[in-house]
């Protein structure tokens, strides 16, 4: 009998509770509107790097619902709360300095009806003054607010400057590639001597590919093409194609060391038809060498087998072909670069100071985003990824040797 109770009372416990709920005004439920900042408490990618003078930085505000009435947030430096931002972060930031900040507009609205208002920019200028040892912290903050309440949490952001690596993005060009559209090709229709350079990393050269798996990173098919593997080598055994008229291809097969998975390594190739010698390098140290380079190159194109093959970066012969790894600093001269000069500069070229004679095409590959990679030479041979966009991968070269 109890059973039978039981069942009996629930059905009607749960009419009442029902009923109860019909008559409420829902409208009596809501969520208070708050204005809170949206772009992000810390703001820490901005670097310390030689060149870079000027940064902006955005910050912007949101309400959880439409603004009833128009709303204005204002905001401003606040230095003092340097010290809170190290306290929290465990940080031992210096507090920067008013003459590299500016805030042209400190206030935005947001409008009846809607919850974002324009972005406050805040500009940062003369940030070569600053130690790239240090770290340095801008407080901004809201400092004022009509119509509506602040979400507290979010009334300070933080832009934290710190020194930056030589390299800090690089491109991930597996199963993509690159043709090289020559702005004016007089330029590479003959070239006596030619130096080709560039950082490469890969976790796996074979990039899941099967047996033979070639790694192709600049040139024309047939004619003078960098590539790692081939036909019974490794898939980081790096062989040069070269218009040679004997041993066209160098080096020879386990002859040099390969390139190592897992370790960004700097790898040039000289080829010099004056002295009619052929050089490997690798972290700057000469691993290879001969002397069989007696024919100019030509990086227009190339007719094989009746397929004409253009230049390419991370592509030749067919799609299949592509570089299974990261790329940066690829840089082509029409000059002898010598041991010296590829290390000293193997992270960083700067165009403006540095000595760019026969600096035919410079790709640094740092651009963060898109397709587009620029070349910092005065050519302007400027790339556009095909079949794909490149993987932006932060990094921070060179590395550091642990202690």
């Amino acid at each position: 009998m109890k059973i039978l109770n039981y069942k009996l009372i629930l059905p009607l416990f749960v009419a009442v509770a029902l009923t109860g709920c019909v008559g409420e005004d829902l409208s009596e439920h809501h969520i208070d509107n708050k204005v809170y900042v949206s772009s992000g408490k810390v703001c820490d990618d901005l670097l310390i790097k030689k060149g870079v003078t000027e940064l902006s930085r955005e910050i912007e505000v949101k309400t959880a619902l439409p603004a009833e009435q128009d709303i204005e947030v204002t905001f401003d430096a606040v230095p003092m709360l340097c010290i809170d931002y190290n306290l929290i972060y465990n940080d031992n930031a210096t507090v920067l300095d008013p003459e590299c900040y500016e805030i042209p507009q400190k206030t935005t609205l947001v409008k009846a009806g809607a919850i974002t208002g324009d972005k406050v920019v805040v500009n940062f200028k003369n940030l070569d003054k600053l130690d790239a040892t240090r770290r340095y912290v801008l407080p901004v903050a809201v400092t004022n607010i009509t119509n509506i309440d602040l979400l507290e949490s979010s009334r300070n952001v933080y832009f934290v400057f710190k020194g930056g690596s030589l390299i800090d993005v690089v491109a991930g060009i597996s199963n993509i590639y690159f043709e090289v559209k020559w702005t004016n090709p007089n330029l590479v229709r003959r070239i006596d001597v030619i130096t080709v350079e560039a950082l490469v990393y890969s976790d796996d050269w074979t990039g899941g590919r099967k047996d033979n798996s070639l790694n192709s990173l600049f040139g024309v098919e047939g004619h003078f093409l960098v590539r790692l593997g081939d036909a019974g080598r490794e898939p980081n055994d790096l062989q040069v194609v070269t218009p040679a008229t004997s041993e066209s291809n160098f080096p020879p097969n386990n002859v040099a060391p390969v390139v190592p998975v897992g370790v960004w390594t700097h790898i040039a190739i000289v080829y010099n038809t004056y002295t009619h010698k052929r050089i490997y390098y690798q972290n700057g140290k000469k691993v290879y060498e001969d002397d069989k380079a007696d024919t100019p190159v030509n990086l227009i194109s190339n007719t094989i087998y009746g397929n004409e093959h253009k230049c390419f970066v991370g592509r030749s012969w067919d799609d299949n072909r592509w570089f299974a790894g990261c790329v940066s600093e690829l840089r082509v001269w029409t000059v002898e670069r010598k041991a010296d000069e590829l290390m000293k500069y193997a992270y960083e070229l700067n165009t403006e100071v540095s000595d760019t004679n026969g600096l035919l095409c410079y790709w640094k590959f740092n651009e963060g985003t898109g397709k587009i990679v620029r070349d910092y030479s005065e050519n302007g041979c400027n790339l556009e990824a095909e079949k794909g966009s490149p993987v932006w991968t932060p990094v921070a070269l060179p590395q550091k040797k642990e202690k």
